[in-house]
This record gives structure tokens, C-alpha cells and sequence, in this order.
């Protein structure tokens, strides 16, 4: 935590942040690289894991540490979600999102997360709203225009669990998306 706590405060801006901490972890920012597929065709961590987040969350002598430690990273992924509802997510920035939301560290703060998944799919909302009002063809593209912004109907059909459903694999990377 001392070492993610320090090299946090000594990076200024995220961007910048997200790429040293992948490489710190994986000693790569290229997400096929990281990421690998199971035998059902799910998202795993293939790379060699240097930093092994849960396990230093886990590891913890007592629930008032791993609720520490799992906020510590929970925030990390928060600020990328907040980027994501902007539009102004990198590669990088997807990866290390979803390599932390495999890790589960959601968990650890979940109203943060239903609001913060809230605020972000507001923002792309709205985005897509001006899109489809922008059609020029027939409705026929409008299932083609949703695409465009991942699995957005996929949120409403669960209700107002985000944490469930950015939880799951299929919700985490459309989300992020």
C-alpha cells in the first residue's frame, strides 16, 4: 500500500499513473498482452501479475485493512469510471480498470460505484440521445446506433443494481467501453 500510495501522490495526472502502474505490475500497457481468454471464452489475467491485488487486499491482517486496502484500489477504478462517462478513456485506462474489477475491488465501496456508474451512464446517455436524434436514415439503425455505445439497455433491464451488474464480466467491460 506504502509503494501504490507513493507512486500515486509522485504521478500527477492519471494517465500517466495508469501507465506506469501497468508496467509496474505487468511490464506492459497493452491490454492483449494482459488479458487472455478462459474455456468458456470469459476475460481472465493471463500476464504475470507482479502487484496481485487481491492477494495484497486478502492478505490483510483484519477487516478494517482489507477494507483499507480494497478502498485504495476501489477509488483508482472510481476515477477511471469517471473518465469513461467522458468519453476520454484510453486503452490503458481499460485495462487496468478491468483488470481491477476482476480483482473485486467494487466490493469495497458499492454505493460509490452505483453512483459513479450512474453519473457515467447519464453522460453517455445523453450522448446517445443526441446521436439518435441526429439520424438521418430510417429506424432501422437505431439497434446499429446502441452498438455504438456497448450494452447501454443492459443496465436498465438489471434496475438500479450497478454493482451487480458492472460486477459481472459482461457489465464491467461494456461499462467501461
Amino acid at each position: 500500500e506504502a509503494l501504490i500510495t507513493k507512486f500515486r501522490q509522485g504521478h500527477s495526472d492519471l494517465p500517466m499513473f495508469v501507465e506506469d502502474f501497468l508496467n509496474l505490475a505487468f511490464g506492459t500497457t497493452v491490454e492483449k498482452k494482459i488479458f487472455g481468454k478462459d474455456r468458456n471464452g470469459g476475460k481472465i489475467v493471463i500476464a504475470f501479475d507482479r502487484v496481485m491485488v487481491r492477494y495484497q487486499i486478502l492478505r490483510a491482517s483484519d477487516d478494517e485493512e482489507r477494507q483499507r486496502r480494497g478502498k485504495l484500489f476501489a477509488n483508482l477504478v472510481l476515477d477511471l469510471i469517471a473518465l469513461s462517462g467522458k468519453k476520454e478513456l484510453r486503452k490503458p485506462d481499460k485495462a487496468l480498470s478491468f483488470y481491477l474489477l476482476l480483482q473485486l475491488v467494487q466490493q469495497y465501496m458499492p454505493a460509490e460505484f452505483n453512483s459513479a456508474a450512474d453519473q457515467a451512464l447519464a453522460a453517455l446517455e445523453k450522448d446517445f440521445d443526441r446521436i439518435y436524434r441526429n439520424l438521418k436514415l430510417l429506424p432501422v439503425l437505431t439497434s446499429e446506433a446502441k452498438q455504438t455505445y456497448g450494452k447501454l439497455h443492459q443496465y436498465e433491464a438489471h434496475g438500479n443494481d450497478a454493482v451487480g451488474w458492472i460486477s459481472s464480466e459482461e457489465g464491467a467491460m461494456n461499462t467501461i467501453d
